[in-house]
């Protein structure tokens, strides 16, 4: 039969099976995650469009496209592009109305793109060894307490927007996106801190933990300060807080993403230990 591809608006139990297995291979070979977390979030979802590439009935390849504002967001299992699949993906745009744009993950090197491809964002990758860390004091007046859902999303939510009000995807994070994420299985409530002063949230950490085959780690999943407050210091106590938390799991290192053109915020992850460690771009095809 050869190289076959097939488009599914949904994935049947054996296919997740097989997706995951494959990722976990590739996994193996180059220690980091084959799919970012809300694309291991959709396998099982209903809003995306799968592409499953085939060598004799054996899985050798996997994209997954999101629409997202005007645009299907496209990205392959450990970043092996193929030609097919993009032309695809840019068939299904175009009966669509949308524009396709790519993410590549895990760059250390400047990547090879089509002429037709314009870079529109770069995440950052930083990482930080944790040691015998410990939790700053808080400010008078401050409160650091741990996320009760039932009180705060609504009050969360619109602290989370203020912080991230120009940020493309954490800006505009739903109710319907925070109940999905907090009932994902790695979820722990003991990880998500809230900073309170007199029955306002002032800031926020959430913490991840990550159980892969080559070891153990931590990420900030997210972190926000009330615009209102920066320079007050709550970010870095809000880190001093997970480093210790991280620290308490028996983690060892601890990771997170940092928009390139962020500089404020790359300059405080630098002197608080981080070092970037590769990058995620998304690229636009077809469009200059």
């Amino acid at each position: 039969m050869g190289i076959t591809l097939r488009r599914a608006e949904t994935l049947s139990h054996q296919e997740v099976h097989a997706i995951r297995l494959l990722a976990a291979e590739q996994e193996l070979r180059s220690a980091r995650e084959a799919l970012s977390g809300q694309a291991e979030e959709q396998l099982t979802g209903e809003s995306a469009k799968h592409f499953l590439r085939f060598n004799n009935d054996r899985l050798e390849g996997y994209a997954q496209g999101v629409i997202h504002e005007g645009f299907l967001e496209l990205e392959f299992l450990g970043d092996q592009l193929d030609q097919a699949t993009l032309t695809s993906a840019g068939d299904l745009a175009v009966q669509l109305g949308l524009r396709l744009a790519v993410w590549i993950h895990g760059i250390t090197t400047n990547v090879e793109m089509p002429s037709s491809a314009t870079l529109t964002r770069t995440l950052v990758r930083m990482e930080r060894p944790l040691h015998d860390d410990k939790p700053l004091a808080l400010p008078e007046g401050e409160t650091l307490r741990l996320f009760a859902a039932d009180a705060d999303s609504e009050r969360w939510l619109t602290l989370n927007a203020r912080c991230f009000e120009d940020h493309p995807d954490q800006g505009r994070l739903s109710r319907q996106d925070l109940e999905r994420r907090l009932a994902q299985p790695w979820f722990d409530a003991s990880g998500f801190f809230v900073i309170e002063r007199q029955g306002d949230l002032r800031g926020f950490c959430w913490c991840k933990v990550h159980d892969v085959a080559w070891g153990r780690y931590g990420e900030i999943y997210v972190i926000g300060v009330d615009p209102n407050a920066t320079r007050t210091g709550l970010g870095r106590i809000l880190l001093s807080h997970a480093y210790a938390w991280f620290v308490a799991q028996g983690i060892a290192k601890v990771a997170l993403y940092c928009e390139e053109d962020n500089l404020p915020a790359r300059a405080l992850y630098a002197t608080a230990g981080f070092t970037e460690i590769w990058k995620d771009q998304r690229w636009l095809i077809g469009e200059r």
